[in-house]
């Protein structure tokens, strides 16, 4: 039999015979009386099962297994239970977690899947079998600079640099620490080593370039199809993604008579954002209103593009097959025009440039889709024509005028020598050479 004693603090004891006979106590701590009834009788049960020579009944042993370990401990300090044993750290490879989240991550677009796919590729290449519990902080600052020398494997042949593009660089990096994140939630591993890595810009100001109105005008004017000629002009002049955003359009989306389009946005219908209303600017208006003219009976604005071997993809969400940059370099060399980088996204940052000079930064972000922060990073460019007009104006030079006193008039007032009286002053107020009159008084 076990018994309980309070001691003067008010802290609990449990006394008790062991199976040798001799008397032990379990420091309890200050708990409840009940509480310390309980644990008596767990104690009782104990004994009386080890007594017996019996195994541990299950109820017994689920409630053993259901307390705390500081309350375990003490009932293996007096010799009741066996130590527990302490459960093996599960040893998962870089390989294995970064495929698994992988296949995961369903819930992505299939161009971020593509992406995240490279990541995988690249941390499989570096770390391979090494456990993510022994990748440390200088490991990944490791991992990044290879990234930036020697993680190229297309283009060796052609003389291209082997390591990846600052901005390719910080999107893998971002990649990676979230797949670490990823398994620090799961309990994996205990902090993420790309936390602290540092990461470069992503924004790469050498391939920013402006496209002048009368550069699209050309191509546009040299292009016989009127679906091309459109959706250069809604690339251009209203800023589509594309082709993601012109291939989801469809007939229903234009308003004529209010002139306004509705833009289905499949990059930002994930976050509460399927489409937005942009205005039917002048400049796209008669390149829509031609092709409506000819166009097919269809439900899509871009019914023929929409056609060609990579639709099934297209449906699919992976506009990224549709390869209209090869076309249009294509139709670039045929009118003559040198080809800028960054085709698509500098023709939608050079609408967004225009648009901003005419238009409230805010409404244009909400015609583009982006935000003004976002704009202003990504997409606004100084054009030639700023550096002409600020050239161009005139400055007025600032009128210099010398003030030059004359003499003080007045005298202090009669009987207060501490009070003078309000003297008046007399100026005279010289102006440049060319203005009249030459002096004021």
């Amino acid at each position: 039999m076990a018994t309980v004693s309070t001691d003067t603090n008010g802290n609990r004891r449990i006394q008790f015979s062991g199976l040798d006979r001799k008397r032990r106590t379990l420091y309890a701590g200050k708990i409840s009386a009940r509480a310390a009834d309980d644990l008596k009788r767990l104690v009782e049960s104990i004994l009386e099962s080890a007594a017996c020579g019996l195994e541990t009944s299950p109820t017994l042993a689920k409630r053993l297994d259901g307390l705390g370990d500081d309350v375990h401990a003490k009932l293996v300090a007096v010799g009741l239970v066996n130590p527990r044993e302490k459960a093996k750290a599960v040893r998962v490879s870089v390989a294995e977690h970064a495929e698994a989240y992988l296949a995961l991550r369903t819930d992505i677009k299939p161009g971020s899947r593509l992406v995240l796919g490279q990541v995988v590729r690249n941390l499989c290449q570096y770390f391979g079998t090494t456990a993510l519990a022994d990748v440390r902080p200088a490991d990944a600052d490791d991992f990044s600079r290879w990234l930036a020398t020697d993680a190229r494997v297309r283009g060796e042949s052609s003389g291209k640099p082997k390591g990846l593009s600052p901005a390719t660089l910080g999107k893998r990096i971002s990649w990676s620490a979230t797949i670490w994140r990823d398994a620090v939630r799961r309990g994996l591993v205990d902090r993420n080593p790309f936390d602290e890595v540092r990461r470069p810009c992503t924004v790469n100001q050498e391939r920013r370039q402006y496209v002048p109105r009368e550069t699209i005008e050309t191509l546009i004017a040299a292009e016989p199809d009127p679906e091309w000629r459109a959706l250069l002009a809604l690339a251009r002049y209203l800023g589509l993604r594309t082709p993601s955003e012109p291939f989801s359009m469809v007939w229903s989306d234009i308003d004529w008579e209010r002139r306004r389009i509705k833009i289905r946005s499949p990059k930002t219908e994930g976050h509460g954002k399927s489409f937005r209303v942009a205005p039917l600017l002048p400049e796209i208006l008669p390149h829509l209103e031609a092709l409506f003219a000819v166009a097919p009976e269809g439900l899509y604005v871009f019914e023929r593009l929409r056609e060609r071997d990579s639709r099934r993809k297209a449906e699919k969400g992976f506009w990224a097959a549709c390869n209209l940059r090869t076309f249009l370099l294509k139709k670039l060399e045929k009118a003559g025009i040198v080809a800028w980088p960054k085709l698509w996204h500098n023709l939608r940052a050079s609408a967004q440039t225009d648009l901003t000079a005419r238009f409230p930064a805010h409404s244009v972000a909400q015609w583009m889709g982006n935000t003004v922060q976002v704009a202003n990073k990504h997409y606004l460019m100084v054009t030639d024509a700023d550096f002409d007009r600020a050239a161009s104006e005139a400055t007025q030079i600032p009128t210099q005028c010398v003030v030059e006193c004359v003499g003080i008039e007045g005298e202090p007032t009669p009987g207060n020598e501490k009070t003078p009286g309000n003297p008046r002053v007399s100026f005279k107020i010289m102006t440049p050479a060319g203005f009249e009159p030459a002096l004021q008084e």
